[in-house]
């Protein structure tokens, strides 16, 4: 149990000292690739948090309609300097220089619409670098027709595809018929947590119903239990509520 942080990005975070650090060896890597300007640890990591907000802010829960989904969270978690972060920040800066964008301030910039473009040529060359995949759903025959046709629309507005039976290749989702136990009335004041990492007096911790973007380190006195190991992806495709469809298009991503 703990508090849910009311936002998906904290900011202060890429401006703290101990996460510039982290970003050490990545920003050693993005200077070998841009000699002539030699971002550092601190550019690099204000830059990831300027990304997060914007697509928070344009994107997010409380955009109103969002010319796409969010890039997912775990994209920009692993800050390896051969990971999809080293992608995404090379990729940026990239199109910075091709457009003669003097600086980068996407949230005092004038022009929503130009870092949407950005975001759309990250879209694409994560796609085709296949870092950024899209579900395929088959939705079981029992779910209410009306839910159907909601959850459908819903589905391929996210990017997803709609398979015609479970067997049909690539299916990576089969979606279920919501039990009482997960439907959103029944869920609606839970804060329930499970507890993914433990570094000294803070826990990192994801929140039930809530998705990747909005997990965040808890002092470690709020949770109880030991780190849950990481769910083995399964050997055919993921069964999951109609709810994932649902929460995934209200927080768009």
């Amino acid at each position: 149990m703990g508090v849910r942080r009311k936002c998906a990005v904290r900011r202060m975070e890429y401006e703290s000292e101990e996460m510039c650090k982290r970003f050490e060896p990545l920003a050693e890597k993005v200077a070998s690739v841009f000699p002539e300007t030699q971002p550092d640890r601190r550019e690099l990591s204000e830059l990831t948090g300027q990304l997060l907000q914007f697509m928070e802010d344009h994107l997010g829960r409380e955009s109103i309609n969002p010319p796409f989904p969010k890039l997912p969270s775990l994209l920009f978690r692993n800050l390896s300097p051969t990971g999809p972060l080293f992608l995404i920040l090379t990729l940026t800066l990239e199109y910075k220089k091709m457009k003669g964008w003097q600086r980068l301030d996407f949230l005092t910039s004038s022009d929503k619409e130009e870092v949407f473009e950005l975001f759309q040529y990250l879209r694409e060359e994560l796609s085709r670098k296949k870092l950024l995949k899209f579900p395929k759903c088959y939705l079981q025959p029992d779910i209410d027709y009306v839910d159907v046709a909601d959850l459908k629309e819903k589905a391929e507005k996210l990017g997803f595809t709609i398979a015609k039976t479970p067997e049909e290749k690539g299916v990576t989702h089969v979606i279920l018929r919501d039990i009482d136990a997960v439907k959103e009335e029944n869920t609606f004041n839970s804060e329930y947590c499970r507890t993914l990492e433990i570094q000294g007096n803070k826990a990192l911790v994801h929140w039930w119903y809530w998705p990747d973007s909005y997990d965040e380190w808890i002092p470690v006195d709020n949770i109880s239990g030991d780190p849950e190991a990481d769910e083995e992806p399964p050997s055919g495709a993921w069964t999951v509520y109609s709810r994932w469809i649902r929460d995934s298009a209200r927080f768009n991503e």
